[in-house]
């Protein structure tokens, strides 16, 4: 996540981060650097161990 470009225009980030320590350094880190750059941060956090893309893609419903 350190390589991500924030836009210059400042509004909301949502970060979505895993549920291991690499996931929740990165995203902590990523968070703190938008915050500083005038962003309002939200984070969601996988269940710890878990992978935030496989959170979603369990809770994928049929249209």
């Amino acid at each position: 996540m350190m390589r991500v470009n924030l836009p210059d225009t400042k509004s909301r980030l949502t970060i979505a981060m895993d549920g291991d320590d690499a996931g929740r350094k990165a995203g902590f880190t990523l968070a703190a650097r938008a915050y500083s750059q005038g962003f309002e941060v939200f984070i969601m956090q996988a269940p710890k161990g878990a992978d935030f893309n496989n959170v979603l893609l369990s809770q994928k419903r049929e249209l």
